[in-house]
């Protein structure tokens, strides 16, 4: 008993001793005086545990985890027990072992343990393994050592929790943690907001976002980190509010970060664009005004831009000019800046400025490396070719075939089919842009101009109609024909499959009379052109030119496209209605009142053409309808066709008159000079055998419906053939050369329909 007793002291002495010896850090010294305890007792628990721990602190890593599990070996109190997995996981994770760290840590949170030190220490383990998790790109792994951690309600870990579930994508975990490591207090309350506030931007809770900030900003911290975070949030948010289209909400949310943190350029140009979009354009240019003065360099250009724009929506051009002045002296950041410079000195009439703008875009289309967007690069090149500079036009052009992607079916065809029509290649590559289509002979009216009444019935081959349907998504351009497009076997179909392509356009030429109002609907959806054949605005007039019509029929008819266009969201902004009146006798005499008919019917555009009844046999009673050089209608269209332009004008309808005979040109025409002089030098006179085919009734192919040669007939050879027929190099030669006599009508040889003074990319 003696002896055991004498043990007993003699191991407690040691221990004594080793703590005597560590707490003046003599970790060597009290190694060995446990060595000394456990040679007398090898199961002397609390001696394995010190020697451990002394052995952690001169780095015997190893030495320490052997200690370690021998002392846990030993049995005991279950409060030990926890606690020394605690230090054989801090030993672990010294070792780089992050997962034999939390596998002990684990054992430590089996074991019940009332030691707030031994939790405490253990949370800030957990904290240091998620640490180690997140570096290792392990976000959820991370963040479930992090709630292991938070389980003692501590901030620190609760805000790597959140911060770690934010990255891993838990945004409702993540917002419930800051939430509550806010609810527990401390000085890091603003951070905290700040961090909630961005998980709430994440969610697509904008309003929720904005509250955390205005809570962090009652609030305001010291930090300047956590202000220039704060700042960054209410930026982020203020461009979420604009794309959601609250442009007065974005505003405020500027006005707010610029009063956390100061004011900046970059903040302050935003401020001015959400001012501007806001309709506030007072506030617009104090911030771009406040921008200017923030530092110098390539945004300048950008500033003095928005200002010139700014001056003249709030009728000031003096002040717009001086803002120009000042920008042409800058470099901008884009070609879309110098472009939108030179065209705002077009409209003033600064041509100096405008030169120099173009002049810089130069300079910024040199380079390999120029910022641009498709829309900036396609108005450079087309100013390029109009002013003669084909080199930088075509350079221009391959470059976009370079950047644009290869499943951009039609962006790419457009500009190969420009690049052949510079390179004037006569066989092309490309497809054509633009169709016209006759598809049937088939009509439900007996009009006494139409000549096909001489002529059997017709419609499209199905292979051609094939061919066209495979064209769909490299054409801009489409325009149905008849006879009646709408009596067309499966029309509806073909029509459903061409609207699917949004890029292209379909132009329907149509009496009208069979547009119900599940028709009117699909074509104002479908931003459909509709060209409606109407030669009278009275039901005598109408009803004898136009014999099995009804004018009720088609008031009907009317009024579905305009109700159409009026329904909420339905109406594509390229839908546009077009009425083609043909000039007779028996009519000439209500011309004077179209405007009128066309305003109150919502249509857009008034287009007169002669009747061509002269070529009817002698037998037709109404082959005297044709006006031709009648001297009564060219002296009464003479005289009033001015006027008419001029109502027209008034009421918002475009007027086009083709009576040249009248003294009354149409508004597009430009009688003073051929349009061969409006390319430039050595360009070619037409565009149309580059990029159209017609199909007339009968299969006749021509590239335009005013040119004069036949290239071939659908019904015997493929479209894919005709496009690139001797018929069709030829055009393309002669109109190289401009020797189009012979080929070209004398109306396009007065004013070409498809001018070549312009890519029209």
């Amino acid at each position: 008993m003696a002896e055991a007793t004498s043990a007993v002291d003699r191991t407690q002495a040691c221990r004594e001793l080793a703590q005597a010896h560590a707490e003046s850090g003599r970790f060597p010294e009290a190694i060995a005086a446990l060595q000394a305890a456990l040679a007398v007792d090898p199961r002397d628990r609390d001696a394995l545990e010190m020697l451990g721990a002394a052995l952690a602190r001169t780095d015997d890593l190893a030495g320490a985890l052997a200690a370690f599990q021998q002392a846990l070996d030993c049995g005991g109190g279950e409060a030990r027990r926890s606690f020394i997995h605690v230090q054989m996981a801090e030993v672990l994770l010294r070792q780089g072992d992050a997962e034999a760290c939390a596998r002990q840590l684990e054992l430590a949170d089996s074991v019940p343990c009332e030691d707030a030190e031994a939790r405490r220490q253990a949370g800030l383990l957990w904290t240091r393994v998620a640490c180690a998790r997140g570096e290792a790109g392990g976000h959820a792994g991370a963040a479930a050592a992090l709630r292991r951690a938070a389980a003692g309600r501590d901030p620190e870990a609760l805000e790597m929790l959140g911060a770690s579930l934010a990255r891993a994508g838990d945004l409702p975990g993540a917002a419930a943690a800051f939430q509550e490591a806010l609810d527990l207090g401390g000085e890091r309350s603003f951070f905290l907001r700040v961090q909630l506030a961005e998980v709430f931007l994440r969610q697509g809770d904008a309003q929720a976002c904005a509250r955390q900030l205005e809570f962090a900003a009652s609030r305001p911290s010291e930090d300047a980190e956590a202000r220039a975070q704060a700042k960054r949030c209410w930026t982020r948010l203020a461009s979420a509010l604009g794309e959601a289209g609250d442009h007065a909400g974005a505003a405020a949310a500027l006005r707010q970060a610029l009063d956390l943190a100061g004011e900046d350029m970059e903040t302050l140009m935003m401020l001015g664009s959400a001012g501007r979009q806001a309709g506030d354009l007072g506030a617009a240019a104090a911030a771009f005004t406040r921008a200017l003065g923030c530092g110098c360099g390539l945004p300048l250009h950008y500033i003095r831009v928005q200002l010139a724009e700014l001056a003249l929506e709030t009728g000031d051009p003096a002040a717009a000019e001086g803002h120009l002045r000042a920008a042409a002296r800058l470099p901008g950041r884009s070609l879309g800046e110098h472009l939108g410079a030179k065209r705002l000195c077009e409209g003033l009439g600064l041509h100096d400025l405008a030169a120099r703008e173009f002049e810089k875009s130069l300079e910024l289309f040199a380079k390999e490396d120029v910022p641009a967007k498709f829309e900036d690069l396609r108005d450079l090149i087309n100013s390029f070719y109009r002013v003669g500079q084909d080199r930088s036009a075509r350079k221009g052009l391959d470059l976009l075939l370079r950047e644009l992607p290869l499943d951009e079916l039609f962006l790419r065809n457009k500009v190969l089919n420009r690049a052949e029509f510079m390179d004037r290649r006569t066989t092309l590559d490309s497809k054509p842009l633009k169709l016209l289509i006759s598809l049937t002979r088939q009509c439900n009216l007996g009009c006494i101009m139409c000549y096909d009444k001489y002529l059997g019935p017709w419609k499209i081959p199905a292979g051609t109609l094939a061919e066209i349907e495979a064209l769909f998504p490299y054409l801009e351009y489409i325009q149905w024909r008849g006879g009646e497009v709408f009596l067309f076997e499966g029309f509806a179909e073909l029509f459903d499959k061409a609207a699917a392509y949004p890029r292209l356009c379909q132009d329907l030429v149509t009496n009208g009379l069979l547009i119900d109002r599940a028709w009117a609907r699909r074509l104002v959806q479908a931003g459909a052109k509709v060209s409606l054949s109407i030669d009278g605005i009275t039901p005598a007039a109408y009803e004898h030119v136009r014999r099995g019509a009804r004018f009720e029929t088609l008031l009907g008819c009317l009024a579905e496209l305009k109700e159409a266009r009026k329904e909420p969201g339905l109406a594509h902004p390229r839908f546009e209605t077009l009425m083609n009146f043909v000039v007779l006798r028996s009519n000439y005499r209500e011309v004077e009142s179209l405007p009128e008919f066309a305003a109150e019917h919502d249509l857009r555009y008034v287009q007169t053409v002669r009747g061509d009844t002269g070529v009817f046999p002698d037998s037709d009673p109404h082959k005297r309808e044709d006006v031709g050089d009648d001297p009564e209608v060219v002296a009464y269209l003479r005289e009033r066709l001015p006027a008419v332009r001029k109502k027209a004008q008034s009421l918002g309808v475009v007027f086009r008159s083709f009576f040249p005979d009248a003294g009354c040109p149409s508004e597009d025409q430009e009688p003073a000079a051929p349009a061969a002089a409006a390319a430039a030098p050595g360009h070619a006179y037409c565009r149309a055998p580059w990029d159209s085919l017609f199909v007339f009734l009968s299969g006749t192919v021509k590239p335009h419906c005013l040119c004069d040669v036949p290239v071939g007939n659908a019904g015997e050879s493929s479209l894919a053939s005709l496009w690139n027929s001797p018929g069709m190099r030829e055009y393309r030669h002669r109109s190289s050369e401009r020797r189009i006599q012979g080929f070209c009508s004398a109306r396009c040889q007065s004013r070409p329909p498809h001018e070549a003074g312009d890519l029209a990319l």
